[in-house]
């Protein structure tokens, strides 16, 4: 998911993220078929859950709380 985040920060599109980072080995789809893929829909979903993990809801993982009181 950081790749994922690092290739938006550069420009990457959704459809460039899918198919160079999340299905690399997959024969890229076009027009209509990515529209409604769920290759699209996956991709969509961990890149919006990357971005919530890094602008903070890392801290909802089980044990952050404890893990930085013990450290």
């Amino acid at each position: 998911m950081l790749a994922m985040l690092d290739a938006r920060n550069e420009g990457a599109g959704s459809h460039d993220l899918a198919f160079q980072l999340v299905y690399p080995n997959s024969r890229r789809l076009t027009g209509a078929q990515w529209k409604a893929s769920g290759e699209r829909r996956h991709t969509l979903r961990l890149l919006r859950t990357a971005q919530t993990l890094r602008d903070g809801g890392y801290r909802t993982l089980p044990g952050f709380d404890q893990a930085v009181r013990s450290g």
